[in-house]
């Protein structure tokens, strides 16, 4: 059971509070979304972090986790006694990625761009809400419109606008101006999951979609 909500960003509230108004109707939980400025410096901002933190078993922050001068808060997790599993992820966008626990709290630490919050939450956290709701969930498979290439060994999250053509779900790619462009989201409709083994993704071969709109 879930029993409430700590959110850094005005989107990831209100992508969590959709999911959490689709649980199950057996599920309980308090599910309040809130706002913490947890890490101006990697000390002095720690303490006014603890109360939100401990009120709280699951945790979606956003924003602080890359490599910038002010990027603080695995080092204040760590300081609130959170583990880190991992810190960084091989996939684009959304790189930075942190994820910990401790023994009473569950921390999805987002990178702060926009795309890469969407995507992140989409992908990663709603299925895990979902499974701790014991219900299923799969992302569908759809078929890729037309030829495209991405040269790195990353996973790639391509954004993607579907067609329903003659029956069969089809996805436009639609990729924008990158990670920061926020725009483009509301031109399209998910994420074609890219596998980071091919560089040539040709028309016709068939992939995840991460919906985001219903």
């Amino acid at each position: 059971e879930l029993e409430g909500w700590m959110l850094a960003s005005g989107t990831l509230a209100e992508a969590a509070k959709t999911i959490v108004a689709q649980k199950p109707a057996s599920v309980a939980t308090d599910a309040v979304p809130g706002h913490a400025a947890i890490a101006a410096t990697p000390t002095t901002e720690a303490v006014p972090a603890k109360e939100p933190l401990q009120a709280r078993k699951l945790i979606l922050l956003s924003g602080g986790v890359s490599k910038g001068m002010f990027d603080f808060v695995p080092e204040v997790l760590t300081t609130l006694g959170v583990k880190k599993l991992f810190h960084g992820v091989s996939q684009k966008p959304g790189k930075p990625f942190w994820f910990g626990v401790s023994d009473k709290h569950t921390v999805f630490a987002l990178p702060g761009n926009p795309v890469s919050t969407y995507m992140c939450f989409y992908r990663f956290i709603k299925p895990w809400i979902q499974k701790s709701y014991g219900t299923d969930y799969f992302f569908p498979q759809v078929i890729l419109a037309k030829d495209f290439s991405f040269k790195p060994s990353l996973t790639y999250f391509l954004q993607v606008k579907i067609k329903n053509e003659s029956g069969k779900l089809t996805a436009y790619p639609a990729p924008g101006g990158g990670s920061g462009d926020f725009a483009n989201l509301k031109e399209v409709d998910g994420f074609l999951e890219l596998p980071a083994s091919q560089e040539k993704f040709m028309a016709n071969e068939v992939y995840s979609f991460i919906p985001f709109r219903t």
